[in-house]
């Protein structure tokens, strides 16, 4: 496993407004078009999202009983199919991560209960799947030990609130779309191409991608190593 496909790394670009930008991560290129705006370089800077009373208490009901226990948030939905892990794996995963004393929750929007369903029954019924919202996600976001997701919008929004993300990914490319500004680990075949092309199917580089390297590289994120 890789970070990037060199054959297929990111490059420079132009913005909307024909701006020349240098930065391989899309925060970098934006991060670039700001700083010509305003005239003079800026960092990145971790947003301020909204706390929700009702979200914030829904957490505490379903982190109740959780004590020490790590807690592990699964995404394993995407935009498309070609970036989808199986959800089986996940459940592998889970199932793992249960056995070392964690508890596995799973994400799922409204058109991916099924998804988690599958993650759950893989799980062998140790994984939980609440039913999320997106305030209750970012509630529940900022509790967690680490996200296990791939290129998708909770991976994202995890690194927004600052947690730690093993990212899954295969057709599209991490040093331009992966975790930023956190602790991570990315896994990516080395023969992974760049494709934004909406496949139902998974990518054949993301099926190499097995359940004991995703354990291992969430336990290193977890100090367990």
């Amino acid at each position: 496993m890789e970070k990037t496909s060199p054959a297929n790394g990111p490059r420079a670009g132009f913005s909307a407004n024909g701006l020349r930008t240098h930065g391989v991560h899309v925060i970098e290129q934006a991060l670039e078009v700001c700083a010509a705006a305003v005239g003079q370089p800026l960092s990145p800077v971790l947003p301020p999202l909204p706390v929700n009373r009702d979200a914030e208490l829904w957490t505490d009901r379903v982190l109740r009983d959780v004590g020490q226990r790590p807690v592990v948030l699964l995404s394993p939905g995407a935009g498309w199919g070609a970036k989808r892990w199986p959800a089986e794996r996940y459940g592998a995963v889970a199932r793992d991560l249960h056995q070392q004393g964690c508890l596995a929750l799973v994400n799922a929007g409204p058109e991916e209960r099924a998804i988690a369903a599958e993650v759950v029954l893989a799980s062998e019924g140790v994984a939980q799947a609440p039913e999320f919202t997106l305030e209750r996600l970012i509630a529940l976001t900022r509790r967690v030990s680490l996200v296990i997701a791939g290129d998708t919008g909770p991976l994202h929004l995890a690194c927004a609130l600052g947690k730690p993300v093993v990212g899954i990914y295969g057709p599209t490319d991490p040093a331009r779309n992966g975790p930023f500004g956190v602790p991570f680990r990315v896994l990516r075949h080395p023969e992974s191409k760049r494709d934004h092309t909406r496949h139902a199917e998974p990518e054949a580089g993301l099926l190499t991608i097995t359940p004991q390297q995703v354990v291992e590289a969430a336990n290193e994120l977890l100090g367990k190593q």
